[in-house]
């Protein structure tokens, strides 16, 4: 929970057009929207969340999966790594 705190207020308290501001509200949206925990946190489904907030957002920044997953480094996460293809 305090998580789904500190992400939210990133989001609030800087400006839409960084990416980590963006990245942050798409792993808000991912951790709210799941019932239970831990809530598994890909860069694609990140990434993919990003790209439609930005949208609404109108930024054009294009959220590549190595400019999200380097967003994830400052708040010291670990993306969970691809299972079995």
């Amino acid at each position: 929970m305090r998580l789904l705190k500190f992400v939210a207020d990133q989001a609030e308290e800087q400006h839409a057009d960084y990416p980590q501001v963006i990245v942050a509200e798409a792993i808000r949206h991912l951790l709210v929207n799941e019932r239970k925990f831990p809530v598994p946190l890909s860069i694609k489904r990140v990434r993919e969340n990003a790209e439609e907030i930005g949208e609404d957002m109108d930024s054009e920044i294009n959220f590549t999966p190595k400019l999200v997953g380097q967003s994830f480094a400052p708040w010291s996460l670990r993306p969970v790594a691809r299972q079995g293809i």
